[in-house]
């Protein structure tokens, strides 16, 4: 039972991810409702609003979406602590700098755990890959395809791109070369 994958959880504390976003910017495809307001602070659709002063909106919506937001700027703030001597830093190398980037912190916030600090990391394993085990076993809700264990879509994702590549939008790859540029590193062909 052990040589499961890890459990690997990784979200965004808006309600999408900016990159997400950004991805259908590149496509030219709409994103879901609730996902975005526009500078006004109107709900909108439409990607390009979010970088015209928009915004994503807080995990949790109308109901609970102080929490998200709460949860994102700690976030930003323990993950703006990567940015400090970055004399033009990014946010995970996706968004441009607004005009006003003093006002603007962002980072990566990762906490990562060494079981074995605790005890048997092997004991350890064997109970995660056990309540893995058990999610997998709930019956799958109507119109779902089963239980997904956090770090399942990422995995499948990652075989499939390992079979097939990584498509990325042109409008992605300028950004990442004008990155590499500003940092001296080589693109692959």
């Amino acid at each position: 039972m052990v040589g499961r994958p890890p459990v690997l959880f990784d979200a965004a504390t808006p309600t999408i991810a900016e990159g997400k976003n950004r991805l259908a910017l590149s496509k030219g495809v709409p994103v879901a409702e609730g996902l975005l307001i526009d500078a006004e602070g109107r709900p909108t659709t439409d990607p390009a609003k979010l970088y015209e002063g928009g915004a994503l909106t807080g995990l949790g919506g109308a109901l609970g979406g102080h929490k998200g937001w709460g949860y994102g700027l700690a976030s930003a703030l323990i993950g703006g602590l990567s940015m400090i001597d970055d004399p033009r830093p990014t946010s995970g190398g996706t968004m441009r700098p607004p005009a006003d980037w003093e006002s603007k912190l962002a980072g990566a916030f990762m906490i990562v755990i060494d079981p074995g600090r605790f005890g048997d990391p092997g004991a350890y394993a064997e109970a995660v890959a056990s309540v893995a085990a058990a999610a997998y076993r709930v019956p799958a809700a109507g119109g779902s395809s089963g239980v997904r264990v956090p770090g399942d879509p990422e995995l499948a994702a990652r075989e499939e791109r390992r079979a097939t590549g990584i498509a990325i939008p042109a409008s992605t790859w300028e950004l990442l070369a004008e990155i590499a540029e500003r940092t001296g590193v080589a693109l692959p062909a």
